[in-house]
């Protein structure tokens, strides 16, 4: 089941989302009108205007929770996003993030429970160290053309606290020529490569 959101949610305290159905929002500069959390429990909060949906989210200072649920920016080839809004992952949960496009992924992530990016474009550059990260990224890369993913670090990897595991066609690797990467551990699938 699908819901469509053109208006706004109002007031004081956190939004949450949960059972299994999408609640698609076309507008997420005027959607997000409380002061509160999102909190994603279950269902997928889908965005079919990815820039919108990146300048919203990244315009608070409220986390988006994690606690099971699903974000979803609709794909956009060739599109380029800023990710910057803060995110925690309750201890415990499985959620997971669809990238629309490649991107630059600056968000503060907190928290130790599993997210998973599914990834379709060709790259995916994550910016920052999650050195608040104590939990579990799993990069599956799904490429809606091409035959692989490059999730990739812009500089060189120092997230010791962070377990990655690489799954679909997803190839890990740092930008940056000889760099010393350090991760909490690194897990893979068939088909997918630390580079």
């Amino acid at each position: 089941t699908t819901l469509k959101a053109s208006g706004s949610i109002e007031g004081t305290g956190d939004f949450t989302l949960d059972g299994k159905g999408t609640l698609a929002v076309a507008d997420a500069a005027t959607f997000f009108a409380f002061n509160g959390s999102t909190v994603l429990s279950g269902g997928t909060l889908s965005f079919t205007d990815v820039e919108r949906g990146c300048k919203a989210f990244g315009a608070t200072t409220q986390p988006v929770v994690f606690n099971g649920g699903t974000i979803k920016f609709a794909y956009k080839n060739a599109d380029s996003q800023t990710y910057s809004f803060p995110i925690h992952v309750n201890e415990g949960t499985y959620s997971k993030f669809y990238a629309p496009s490649h991107g630059v992924f600056k968000s503060n992530v907190t928290g130790s429970g599993t997210l998973e990016m599914i990834i379709p474009y060709l790259r995916f550059n994550i910016s920052g160290t999650l050195p608040e990260f104590k939990g579990r990224i799993v990069a599956n890369g799904v490429p809606y053309t091409g035959t692989q993913t490059i999730f990739y670090h812009a500089s060189q990897w120092n997230s010791p606290n962070v377990t990655f595991t690489l799954k679909g066609r997803a190839y890990m690797t740092a930008w940056t020529t000889n760099a010393v990467n350090v991760i909490g551990g690194l897990s893979g699938s068939v088909g997918t490569y630390l580079i």
